[in-house]
């Protein structure tokens, strides 16, 4: 499966780099190729060495940074792969697909030129996986689900805690809070709910949207809920009161993507028909808004 996916198959995905401190309307394109489908997740480790792609070709990548290249295609799903995750202390790859499982990838070798990781198989749902989210020690990793359950994992026991019942449909995307006591989650049903980590119970929702929520960021000390929605609305609202900040909604295209740069201030979204907009999270004022690809994008990541 291997070779057949390197030598018969190839599809790009881009890498945006703009130039602010040169010239704020440069942008240089660079493509690379490894996988034999779209490019479905991506991920950056924490010490920026290293970025991994989810492909609908089941497969796993991961890149070295600085400068780009391929090191090593990670085989183990038996579907399409939708998301991926570094640890914190980089030293696990957490991937989930339309398989249904959650496979660990052990990374304390990568350095030492192996080219074959065996996963661990963590656990699944009775659905597809749609986000994965690491607590900040790195002890416990969430997965949102299409069979409308968000699930809590022990990695050191290698076993589901708990699930988290009350979306009404998939689930979409999962998030621990920046102190790791709380949860939050967003779905089909157009809630982002709120959840204590420790008991699992359910709070309250933040968010109650008229469509689904695809995608997420939440600021604490910033002070600021981020999401983007299934009929292409963009909405920033204050996170401690129920006051909008601003709205975008020019067209009905579905936002699949976000990123929050937080300490460049930027989060950026991409939409089903290519279009990115990255915004200012300071004053919320436009940086970019430009098309990509002529198709979706499908997730994006902003360096520094």
């Amino acid at each position: 499966r291997k070779n057949i996916i390197k030598k018969e198959f190839k599809i790009i995905f881009i890498i945006l780099i703009s130039f602010f401190l040169i010239d704020k309307n440069v942008v240089a394109i660079e493509q690379y190729t490894a996988h034999g489908g779209p490019v479905k997740g991506l991920a950056v480790s924490n010490d920026q060495k290293f970025m991994a792609s989810a492909s609908f070709d089941y497969s796993v990548v991961i890149w070295e940074l600085n400068p780009i290249k391929e090191k090593i295609t990670l085989i183990g799903h038996d579907a399409a792969v939708n998301t991926v995750k570094f640890s914190p202390k980089n030293n696990f790859l957490a991937s989930g697909g339309d398989d249904n499982n959650i496979l660990l990838w052990p990374l304390n070798n990568i350095n030492n030129g192996n080219q074959e990781i065996e996963p661990i198989k963590l656990g699944n749902h009775r659905g597809k996986i749609a986000s994965l989210d690491f607590s900040k020690d790195g002890k416990y990793l969430l997965s949102a689900s299409w069979d409308g359950t968000v699930g809590i994992w022990d990695i050191l026991k290698r076993k589901k805690l708990m699930s988290l019942m009350g979306h009404k449909g998939p689930v979409y995307s999962v998030k621990y809070s920046y102190n790791n006591k709380y949860i939050y989650s967003s779905g089909h049903d157009g809630e982002i709910k709120l959840w204590k980590s420790e008991s699992g119970e359910f709070i309250r929702p933040l968010i109650k949207n008229g469509w689904g929520i695809s995608k997420f960021e939440i600021d604490e000390k910033r002070n600021f809920i981020a999401f983007g929605a299934t009929d292409g609305e963009i909405t920033i609202s204050k996170f401690d009161k129920d006051e909008i900040l601003l709205k975008i909604k020019e067209d009905r295209v579905p936002i699949l993507s976000m990123y929050y740069l937080r300490n460049e201030n930027m989060i950026s979204f991409g939409n089903a028909k290519g279009r990115m907009i990255i915004l200012d999270t300071k004053n919320w004022s436009l940086v970019r808004d430009f098309n990509a690809v002529n198709g979706p994008i499908w997730d994006n990541i902003l360096f520094p």
